[in-house]
């Protein structure tokens, strides 16, 4: 309702020394086969970590957001990481959100849960993703403490013209405010989707329609 950026989350790109800017679908393969998943988590999180300290000591108050996949987040030094890099960089509480998908919460449910506790005692704010598109991500609302629910954007593609998406967003809405969850609408991409979901009541919302992925200097200068 304000247009204010709130926050961005943390896109994986690699410089390459001959082929340029390269997305992940050019390298993600690699790194999983090779199992250096962790370590690119390690890196970004590092990453991001020095950024939120620079925006701190400008005044600046957004948060960013790391996907952390199911190799990533199962891994024993997941926890450990992220707290040190808390407390290394002083990072203020709330500004550091991690985003999971489904497949991250699918292992032994007594230690997931156990593992987001200590996340949500650090501070970390957390976010379940795509959701709506998986078979339990109800029982994940209940059983474990988000602060955010994201849209997958197939709930949102068609949205202005089919009543069966309007539906289903508005159903996720009210078990937001139910739950006492933030929703973010994922894959806003024209103006007529942005409106709709202002007039739905979703206060959050990420796309191409409101920006396009760009460089950490460049966000930097945005907020500023």
């Amino acid at each position: 309702d304000t247009g204010t950026i709130v926050g961005f989350e943390a896109l994986v790109r690699w410089q390459h020394p001959t082929r340029g800017l390269l997305h992940p679908k050019d390298f993600i393969d690699e790194i999983i086969h090779y199992n250096l998943s962790f370590a690119l988590f390690c890196r970004v999180s590092e990453q991001v970590a020095k950024l939120l300290a620079y925006w701190q000591t400008i005044g600046l108050t957004q948060h960013l957001c790391i996907n952390a996949d199911a190799s990533e987040f199962s891994h024993p030094e997941f926890n450990h990481v992220v707290g040190q890099l808390m407390h290394q960089y002083h990072i203020d509480p709330y500004q550091l959100h991690i985003e999971m998908t489904e497949s991250s919460l699918m292992a032994n449910s007594k230690d997931i849960k156990l593992r987001l506790l200590e996340l949500k005692e650090l501070q970390v704010r957390l976010a379940l993703d795509d959701f709506g598109t998986g078979y339990a991500s109800l029982s994940y609302l209940q059983d474990y403490p988000f602060d955010f629910i994201k849209i997958d954007k197939v709930f949102v593609s068609n949205l202005t013209s089919s009543k069966t998406q309007q539906a289903i967003v508005k159903a996720i809405l009210d078990l937001a405010t139910a739950l006492e969850l933030q929703p973010i609408a994922e894959g806003i991409e024209t103006q007529q989707q942005y409106e709709l979901l202002q007039g739905m009541g979703c206060r959050y919302g990420q796309g191409y329609w409101l920006g396009r992925a760009v460089s950490a200097e460049a966000a930097t200068q945005m907020l500023r």
